[in-house]
């Protein structure tokens, strides 16, 4: 993965930004930030698109291996998963990893209100987030010499105020602000309003829609596009200045890369964790199932209505048998195999490989055939009227890509696009079946 890298020179008090190389190797930082968030529930990399960055038990070697290299402080920002599990499996994992701080987002202490309370059996220092315009303390924090300054934010609304008082710029030579995700007109209107204070700091905070543009610059506040499901940490090195007169900083992505060996007290968490969801879609669980922001059942399907029976792929074969037998050598076709080969048979990954598990909850036994995939019903809408009435604008022939984007998102499906399209076996119009 390219990094990028923003350097800033702290001399007589300022700030300024210019796109740099890295220094040479005798010019090592002094102090680093490490730096993970929005884990989203995915503990190991589920393997879709064929991207298998990240993994908590990776990431722990990673940690180990960063922090032998300069004196650090190791910080989470949150965002675990949909389910408690998730957020407990994440705490213990992160004392393992000896994290030095920890701050539970809103969504993970509305999943678990005892976030906090368990972090702290676990000897986590857990920072709670303080609403805007709050009058706080931020957390004060020194290392190798470098005074930083870490404040929590919760929600952000859109006529609240954007900045905590309370931190102090004369004793702050770094102001980290972890924020909780929001829209990114939200977050670019709070990194104007730190930049303008003064002083560098750092914002940390996803935002939606994604930015182009990994990293940032507001004035004096650098913000960095986080990475998603914990593929990668973010990394703040301190440098000395050429002249003595201050530090440089710079911020860049380090991959949780696949090469990476796992570290076997964590990996036994997530195993564990993996073990119960497996428990949960056995049960046909589909609450559990976890996307980005929380629980969801499955995904956001106005056309499919769970209430009712819905037409199975064999019922619409009966009057489509070349699109059926299409069909039945598809990949949606064979998405629940699929999963099962990769021992991922999990309700967040159950809710787009498999149509009667999306819609009745249910998951039949194992060895899993092609009807229990992705069916007919998943593209082109339940066809128990159409068939009964055989009036087509009961279905929709030719599914929107919007639909597809329900499950191929841009992490799921990185190179999804046009061609995905071409390749659908059983398109409208390619067997004349109507």
């Amino acid at each position: 993965m390219r990094s990028w890298l923003l350097w800033l020179a702290l001399l007589s008090g300022s700030s300024a930004a210019r796109a740099g190389q890295a220094p040479s190797a005798p010019d090592v930082p002094f102090a680093r930030i490490i730096y993970s968030s929005d884990i989203e529930g995915y503990l190991e990399p589920c393997g879709c698109g064929g991207v298998n960055e990240g993994g908590i038990a990776r990431r722990a070697t990673l940690v180990e291996r960063l922090r032998a290299e300069v004196p650090s402080v190791v910080i989470s920002g949150g965002n675990f998963g949909g389910v408690a599990e998730a957020v407990s499996s994440m705490l213990s994992a992160l004392s393992r990893m000896r994290y030095d701080y920890v701050i539970p987002n809103s969504a993970d202490l509305g999943i678990l209100p005892t976030a906090l309370d368990e972090a702290a059996r676990l000897g986590l220092p857990a920072v709670p987030r303080s609403r805007p315009g709050a009058q706080v303390e931020p957390h004060q924090i020194q290392l190798g010499g470098l005074r930083i300054q870490l404040l929590a934010v919760g929600p952000i609304g859109p006529d609240e105020p954007t900045l905590c008082s309370g931190f102090a710029a004369e004793a702050c030579d770094l102001l980290l602000v972890v924020a909780e995700p929001m829209p990114a007109a939200a977050r670019d209107r709070l990194a104007r309003a730190l930049g303008d204070q003064g002083f560098t700091s750092v914002l940390l905070a996803s935002a939606s829609p994604r930015a182009a543009q990994w990293l940032q610059a507001r004035g004096h506040c650098l913000v960095p596009e986080l990475p998603d499901r914990g593929r990668a940490l973010v990394l703040i090195d301190c440098w000395p200045a050429s002249d003595a007169a201050g530090f440089r900083i710079s911020v860049r992505r380090e991959p949780v890369s696949a090469a990476l060996a796992p570290d076997a007290e964590v990996q036994r968490i997530a195993t564990e964790y993996y073990d119960a969801r497996r428990r949960a879609s056995a049960r046909g669980d589909r609450t559990a199932a976890v996307s980005p922001g929380g629980p969801s059942p499955t995904p956001s399907k106005p056309w499919l209505d769970p209430r009712v029976a819905y037409a199975p792929a064999e019922a619409c074969g009966s009057c489509h048998p070349r699109s059926y037998e299409r069909w039945r050598g598809s990949r949606h076709a064979r998405a629940l195999q699929t999963l099962a080969a990769g021992d991922r048979v999990l309700p967040e990954c159950l809710r787009c490989h498999s149509t009667p598990y999306a819609l009745t909850g249910e998951l039949p036994p194992p060895p899993y055939g092609a009807g229990d995939g992705v069916e007919c019903a998943a593209c082109h809408g339940d066809g128990v009227v159409h068939a009964l009435t055989r009036r087509p604008r009961f279905v929709t022939r030719c599914a929107p890509a919007e639909r597809c984007m329900e499950c191929h998102t841009p992490q799921d499906s990185p190179a999804f696009g046009g061609s995905y399209f071409d390749r659908l076996s059983c398109s409208a119009g390619k067997d004349g079946e109507g």
